[in-house]
């Protein structure tokens, strides 16, 4: 959808949502953060996540750790508002190549004027 008049820059972080061990066990990915066009009213005109993935074991510093690594996931309907969120890439090829974590990916959206939605508890 190309019209996001009305709607709200908005966040959600999966592993602090009030359902997040039922969302996150029937994934592949170990946290994700969804961002987008969010209506007063409910619902989107264009949603999209970044996921953290789990790559399998690394060594740092002589330790063995289990590498997570983010990644941006956008259906194509939803192509216009990412194009709406150049500041976002932007504060993304900041940390080019850096494992930001969730909460970090957070603050960057909250630079770029999101507001988190996350339901910590259960309505």
């Amino acid at each position: 959808m190309k019209d996001h008049e009305g709607d709200i820059k908005q966040y959600i972080i999966t592993s602090q949502a009030w359902y997040a061990s039922t969302a996150l066990n029937t994934t592949d990915h170990v946290d994700d953060v969804n961002f987008g066009f969010y209506s007063p009213r409910g619902g989107t005109s264009g949603e999209m996540s970044v996921c953290w993935h789990n790559l399998g074991e690394k060594w740092e510093g002589g330790n063995k750790v289990i590498h997570v690594a983010p990644r941006l996931e956008c259906y194509n309907d939803a192509w216009h508002a990412l194009a709406q969120f150049k500041d976002v890439i932007d504060a993304m090829a900041e940390v080019d190549d850096q494992d930001i974590t969730p909460q970090e990916f957070c603050h960057l959206l909250e630079r770029c004027g999101f507001v988190d939605a996350t339901k910590r508890e259960r309505s």
